[in-house]
């Protein structure tokens, strides 16, 4: 197992799925590239045991979707495949149950495990589909993803419109009430982390999971802060932001408003 595992580096999830589901009956899975809002309340109240909680990517076209669901039935050798009517989700967020889901992924050794632009998440999707597993759509809330985020907080100023304007005041209000946020490739993961994280204590304006809050009191908000190492004054949010983008990139009123000393 372990030369195979070398050679499947990408999907080292489902062995470390796996192990979990072995020595505990529930399990919650995050990708080491989100971060999780200090409002978020407790999924596993939220969660059925008998489903499997994540996020489906509703965001993506289904030209998508449908490219990347032949791949997993050629993969996976799923008996029915419909690609341009289902959707994926998300692998980065997943709630699991050892009494249902333990036995379907224990058979990954036997798999042809490839990646074809996705790794694991095709692996996944097959195998909720394959098995007629139940899935429970935690929502988009649970899936701001980080291509979005730089949409979200900057933007070339030079020029608007009514259209463009309510475009950015609703990306405004999902990064607002967002649980998760998956940050990715497309945007710089260590001073962006440590400004949302940040911004979200301080300023309360990014990361409230509105819908399932449970917000610690004070105290508990300053303790999270003394936790966070200090970056004061090593960076500077808009050129992390604009980095690469035109010369009019700049934040977005909104943004630079409030500021709490990074």
């Amino acid at each position: 197992m372990a030369a195979r595992l070398k050679s499947k580096m990408r999907f080292l999830k489902v062995p470390v799925l796996e192990y979990f589901l072995l020595r505990y009956a529930r399990v919650l899975y995050l990708d080491d590239d989100v971060i999780i809002s200090p409002a978020m309340g407790d999924l596993f109240a939220s969660v059925s045991c008998g489903a499997l909680g994540a996020v489906v990517e509703r965001h993506k076209p289904q030209a998508w979707h449908a490219m990347h669901w032949r791949a997993a039935c050629q993969l996976y050798r799923l008996d029915v495949c419909a690609p341009k009517q289902w959707h994926l989700f998300n692998s980065g967020v997943m709630l699991l149950s050892r009494a249902v889901h333990l036995a379907p992924l224990r058979g990954w050794l036997r798999e042809q495990l490839e990646c074809r632009v996705l790794c694991d998440q095709l692996y996944f999707n097959a195998v909720v589909k394959r098995d007629h597993l139940h899935l429970h759509d935690l929502g988009a809330s649970f899936n701001f993803v980080g291509s979005e985020l730089r949409r979200t907080l900057v933007a070339n100023l030079s020029g608007s419109s009514p259209d463009l304007e309510a475009d950015r005041a609703a990306r405004r209000v999902a990064l607002h009430h967002a649980c998760v946020l998956h940050l990715t490739r497309k945007v710089p993961k260590l001073y962006t982390a440590d400004w949302v994280v940040q911004r979200a204590l301080h300023s309360r304006d990014v990361l409230q999971c509105s819908s399932n809050a449970s917000w610690p009191r004070g105290r508990w908000r300053k303790h999270l802060l003394s936790l966070m190492p200090s970056l004061k004054g090593k960076y500077d949010i808009e050129k992390e932001m604009c980095d690469r983008q035109s010369s009019s990139c700049k934040l977005l009123p909104w943004v630079s408003a409030r500021s709490f000393g990074t």
